[in-house]
């Protein structure tokens, strides 16, 4: 599949440890490129681009959806995900 369009998620400085994060999360993931500005990632072989950008309050904007191939993955994902972070939508089926 080529994806031409993928998402950007800005960052306060912290987007390595970000990619770090899911990368421990999401199985299947792997960072493609770091710049030290941008860092580039692959989740089950969809591009995302974390940005390094200059102070920024970081908000719930934005929210992606990942398909698994049990319920048990989810549960499994959503323990490592909630960690100091909190729950705005209950996780459900969808």
């Amino acid at each position: 599949m080529n994806q031409s369009i993928y998402p950007c998620v800005l960052f306060d400085g912290n987007a390595k440890e970000a990619a770090e994060f899911y990368l421990s999360a999401f199985p299947a993931s792997r960072i493609t490129s770091d710049t030290g500005v941008v860092v580039f990632m692959n989740v089950s072989d969809e591009k995302f681009m974390l940005l390094n950008g200059p102070q920024v309050e970081v908000n719930p904007s934005a929210s992606f959806m990942y398909m698994a191939d049990s319920p048990g993955e989810i549960e499994k994902l959503w323990e490592k995900l909630i960690i100091d972070g909190k729950e705005l939508m209950a996780l459900d089926t969808y």
